[in-house]
């Protein structure tokens, strides 16, 4: 009876470390950026949409502001043309995933597909930043995802609403 408890406890409380939005078994995270700056870090998923995107970039370029955007990749494949827009204005690329499944119970080369897929093809936009950083589909931490992300060359960031993420910053005009 002990062991079955036990097992059970473990089980559960392995489910809640996994489900946690700023902790993975593998690979690196990045949740927050410590800085003595007043900065606010803005980032949209889930991208591109022309419904989305053409409103929100005339609205930052008015105001000379940047963001990062992090991309689907079958999306991006769908609107290439947005995602060249994006480059050319400044803004960080990001990597949400080729097809924005949730990363949970696949294998690594599963997931290495997903990133590098996703890679190519903001390659392809033009943008010349950082080597994108890897923001999960929402509650899909997991070993395979994380160290899939790692062997294939990206970071990691997490999908905390509660902490920007290390990526461009809006300044007071």
């Amino acid at each position: 009876m002990l062991v079955l408890v036990l097992v059970l406890a473990g089980g559960y409380a392995l489910l809640r470390v996994a489900d946690a939005r700023t902790f993975q078994f593998f690979g690196g995270l990045t949740d927050q950026v410590e800085t003595s700056q007043k900065v606010v870090a803005l980032t949209f998923d889930d991208g591109p949409d022309p419904a989305g995107v053409t409103p929100v970039l005339a609205t930052l370029a008015s105001r000379g502001v940047t963001a990062t955007f992090f991309l689907i990749g079958r999306e991006l494949e769908a609107q290439p043309e947005l995602g060249r827009e994006l480059a050319a204005a400044g803004h960080e690329l990001g990597n949400h995933t080729y097809s924005h499944e949730r990363m949970v119970l696949v294998t690594p080369g599963y997931v290495a597909s997903e990133i590098e897929r996703t890679d190519a093809l903001i390659g392809r936009t033009g943008y010349r930043g950082k080597s994108p950083c890897a923001r999960p589909t929402a509650r899909s931490c997991s070993r395979s995802r994380a160290t899939s992300t790692s062997t294939a060359g990206g970071r990691s960031c997490g999908t905390s609403s509660r902490t920007p993420t290390p990526t461009s910053t809006l300044r007071p005009p």
